[in-house]
């Protein structure tokens, strides 16, 4: 018979969504009913609260998502507007930074396995939508593009055009 290997106190008492573990196995990310974000160290059982979403709407889609090395959580919240803008908090400094500019709702935040990008999925009529206790906010239909943030300063887009111009080898170079 299976026993509790180890037990994690959480300070909420509430329900809990989307537990999605660190690659690395060092904590778990999780949101609860009250719209909460939280990490759980496995080392020191610590909880912590990340982040809280101001406004409840049952389209739920705040759940984090950790990146490649176990240091950031990105997350997808919902601003005055009622558009959701990407933010990403770095476990380590404890700090949070607005990735998206909240001028069209964005979901699904996901680090590539480079950690050089960060995916989400954007739509720019999801507004007529957005007040979900009007009836008028069911018929219309939501469309999302597929977008991508550079995480590094130094980083390319892989979305680049490139040449099709062909290279020339040095025997080519030296029969002309």
């Amino acid at each position: 018979m299976g026993a509790v290997q180890k037990r994690y106190d959480i300070p909420a008492r509430t329900f809990y969504y989307q537990p999605d573990w660190a690659p690395d196995g060092s904590a778990l990310a999780f949101t609860d009913t009250d719209y909460n974000i939280w990490t759980v160290s496995t080392s020191t059982g610590l909880a912590m609260k990340i982040d809280t979403d101001r406004y409840a709407h049952p389209n739920r889609t705040f759940n984090p998502t950790w990146s490649p090395d176990s240091r950031y959580l990105a997350y997808a919240k919902q601003q005055d507007s009622h558009f959701k803008s990407v933010f990403i908090h770095d476990t380590q400094a404890g700090t949070t930074h607005h990735v998206t500019q909240g001028l069209a709702d964005i979901i699904s935040p996901i680090f590539d396995q480079s950690g050089k990008y960060l995916y989400y999925l954007v739509s720019t009529d999801y507004g007529l939508t957005s007040g979900w206790l009007d009836m008028s906010s069911y018929d219309p239909s939501v469309t999302r593009s597929l977008f991508l943030t550079l995480l590094q300063e130094d980083g390319r887009s892989p979305l680049l055009p490139s040449s099709d111009d062909e290279e020339i080898t040095e025997d080519e170079k030296d029969n002309s």
